[in-house]
C-alpha cells in the first residue's frame, strides 16, 4: 500500500496536479485576525494566508499588499475575512458584532526576538528608506555588543519588547484564542499546519501535506549580507547571549516564558 500511495504521488507530479483548498470559512461569518510581533516571521503570516485566501476566496486584509487595504475593514463588516498580519497583541481595537472572532498569535521565545532585532536592526535591514532618527539608531547599535543591546532593550526602545507581549497574558485562556509558535512552524511545519488550517476550516490532510510540499524551502537562512532570514532556528540566544545576560531576561520575561511554555534553562 505505501509503494502505490508513492506511485500516486510521482504521478501526480508527473502529470501536473494542483490540490485544491476547499473550505466553508467564506459562508462561517467570520473575523480572523492573525498577530505576529516584528522577527515573528510576520512577513511570511502575510505571505502564507494570502496564498490560502485567494484559494479559498475569502477577503485578505493586510498592510503589506502591494495596495495596503487593512483600514478598509470596520465594524460593521458582515462577511468573513482575514486581517493579517497584526503587528501587536492588542485586540482591543478589533470589534465586529456581526461576525464570529478569531484570533490567532504566532508567538516567539522573547529572547531569540531579542537576538534577530539586534542583527537586523543593526547591520541586515536595507536603509535607503530610513528616516534619520532610524538611521541614528542603527548607528547606535553597531556601536553595542550585542548582549549591551539586549539588556537596554527595555530602557532605550519606545515600545520594550514586554511590553508588546504583556497583553496577550489577558487572552491566552479566552475560547476565542488560537496560539501557535514560530518554533514549531520553522522545525516542524506540518505540526503548525495542524493547527491553524483547521480555524480556517480547512480539514483535508492533503492540505497540509500539500503546502507543506510548497513551502518545503521557506525555512532556510538567507546567506547574503542583508538578506531578510539570519537565523530561524530556535535558541538563538543560548549560542549568542552570555550566561548572566540569558540570566537577566529569564528573569525579565519570566512570566511570558513560563505561561507560553519556554524553558528558562
Amino acid at each position: 500500500m505505501k509503494a502505490l500511495a508513492n506511485v500516486k504521488r510521482r504521478l501526480k507530479r508527473t502529470l501536473g496536479y494542483r490540490h485544491t483548498l476547499r473550505s466553508d470559512f467564506r459562508t462561517e461569518k467570520t473575523a480572523l485576525i492573525v498577530h505576529g510581533l516584528h522577527k515573528s516571521a510576520s512577513m511570511f503570516l502575510f505571505k502564507f494566508f494570502d496564498h490560502v485566501c485567494r484559494d479559498i476566496q475569502v477577503p485578505l486584509h493586510s498592510i503589506n499588499h502591494a495596495q495596503p487595504n487593512h483600514e478598509s475593514v470596520n465594524d460593521t463588516a458582515t462577511e468573513s475575512f482575514v486581517y493579517c498580519p497584526e503587528r501587536s497583541f492588542d485586540c482591543h481595537r478589533f470589534r465586529f458584532p456581526n461576525l464570529k472572532q478569531i484570533h490567532l498569535f504566532q508567538v516567539r521565545d522573547p529572547r531569540d526576538i531579542l537576538v534577530s532585532e539586534y542583527f537586523s536592526l543593526g547591520w541586515r535591514h536595507r536603509d535607503q528608506e530610513w528616516n534619520e532618527a532610524e538611521k541614528q539608531r542603527r548607528a547606535q547599535i553597531q556601536q553595542l555588543t550585542i548582549d549591551q543591546y539586549v539588556l537596554r532593550e527595555h530602557e532605550t526602545s519606545a515600545q520594550p519588547l514586554l511590553t508588546r507581549y504583556l497583553p496577550l497574558l489577558a487572552e491566552l485562556k479566552k475560547p476565542t484564542t488560537r496560539v501557535v509558535k514560530y518554533e514549531t512552524m520553522v522545525e516542524d511545519f506540518p505540526a503548525w499546519l495542524e493547527v491553524v488550517l483547521p480555524v480556517m476550516g480547512l480539514n483535508n490532510a492533503g492540505d497540509i501535506e500539500h503546502l507543506a510540499r510548497h513551502y518545503r524551502h521557506e525555512f532556510e537562512p538567507d546567506p547574503s549580507t542583508d538578506g531578510h532570514k539570519r537565523n530561524v532556528r530556535a535558541g538563538d540566544h543560548k549560542r549568542k547571549l552570555k550566561p548572566e545576560t540569558i540570566d537577566v531576561l529569564n528573569e525579565r520575561f519570566q512570566q511570558i516564558l513560563s505561561a507560553l511554555g519556554y524553558h528558562c534553562s
